[in-house]
């Protein structure tokens, strides 16, 4: 591999980093809490975040603050 090759790669990715950046920019709050409760779902069916009464609470939580977006 030569200099030029590994700059090419290096810029290729910086690229990409940029384009993800702006993308993240552009979500609505909404979307950013949909991303990341799609993770915590996705983190939890794989077993890695076990069920806690903190969580159990969270989920009741967010029912009732969806029960409420509806009502509006």
């Amino acid at each position: 591999m030569d200099a030029r090759t590994v700059r090419n790669y290096r810029d290729r990715w910086r690229a990409v980093a940029a384009i993800e950046q702006q993308e993240l920019r552009a979500l609505t709050p909404a979307e950013h809490w949909r991303q990341l409760n799609r993770l915590a779902r996705l983190a939890g069916a794989a077993g890695l975040a076990p069920e806690t009464e903190v969580d159990t609470g969270e989920a009741e939580a967010w029912q009732r603050w969806a029960r409420l977006k509806g009502a509006g």
